[in-house]
């Protein structure tokens, strides 16, 4: 993965590793829960949702053909969504760009999933944590910002806010993703933070460790959701008593219980949750800070 590949060839010199040190800063766009943020591939632009939930950062085949990228089918992988599991290949890149930040990526994985329309954004893909793990990111929702710096594998280091935060502890990596505690009705879990997904989504094993059966489940209203993958998902939409994440706990909040593919995680932490907020990304430190909903 990236986080140990080229990408890490970014950081500057051991002595100032925990300097903070500016890449990119670009305007985002949220829209239903999703951020969507414009990069160049080989000098033309597209569009890609900020998807920390995945693996890979991956263009879907029509944005592919549109931005006339030489394909590499030698090399198949797989995309795993809340749908399922879809088969993909590869594109060749000469350029990646995010703003003024050239990236040292020359190939990124090609879904046959379609991506839908959402909020009037087509989008043309996603841009995964191989990509955006491996640096520090504040994402300003209120403000409509990205910005990027150099990774800082420091402990002691901040975001330079001058407004309040919160931090959350016990951040850890699994699978080049982030992931958080989690409590639901009093129960301990941990979940992958996920800027790709809308809704925050609970495994129905942690729910029941919460004291949710399936008989109480099974009264709850059903719907469909759809993520990176051909198939849609049916889940139960549950109103917990408590749900806490870092410092904050909110009460009676109707919340997914889908099963969500791979992994050991107990649940996602959706757009739901990041809308409206000023977020810190740090892979590197083991770091999410948050500031509290704007009005």
């Amino acid at each position: 993965m990236l986080l140990s590949g080229p990408l890490a060839g970014c950081a500057e010199s051991p002595g100032g590793a925990c300097k903070l040190v500016w890449r990119a800063d670009l305007p985002i766009e949220p829209r239903d829960n999703l951020i969507f943020v414009d990069v160049m591939f080989d000098g033309h632009p597209a569009t890609l949702v900020m998807d920390t939930g995945a693996e890979r950062t991956t263009l879907t085949e029509t944005a592919v053909t549109r931005l006339r990228l030489r394909r590499d089918l030698r090399h198949p992988t797989n995309t795993v969504g809340i749908g399922g599991t879809s088969a993909s290949y590869q594109a060749l890149l000469d350029d990646f760009a995010i703003g003024v930040f050239h990236l040292p990526v020359e190939r990124v994985a090609v879904g046959t999933f379609p991506l839908s329309e959402i909020g009037g954004i087509q989008a043309d893909g996603l841009l995964g944590a191989d990509i955006l793990l491996a640096f520090d990111l504040d994402i300003d929702m209120p403000a409509r910002r990205l910005t990027i710096y150099r990774a800082r594998p420091c402990a002691d280091s901040r975001p330079p806010w001058t407004v309040p935060y919160f931090s959350i502890e016990g951040v850890a990596m699994r699978r080049d993703r982030l992931v958080v505690p989690l409590t639901v009705n009093g129960a301990d879990g941990r979940a992958v933070l996920d800027t790709g997904a809308q809704r925050t989504v609970i495994r129905p094993e942690f729910a029941a460790r919460g004291g949710v059966t399936q008989a109480m489940l099974d009264a709850d209203p059903s719907r469909t959701m759809r993520g990176a993958s051909r198939e849609a998902a049916s889940f139960r939409l549950h109103r917990f008593d408590t749900i806490r994440i870092g410092t904050e706990t909110a009460h009676g909040v109707p919340v997914p219980v889908a099963r969500l593919p791979g992994g050991e995680e107990d649940a996602l932490i959706g757009g739901d949750f990041l809308r409206a907020r000023r977020i810190w990304l740090s892979a590197a430190s083991h770091q999410v800070f948050f500031t509290a909903p704007a009005p």
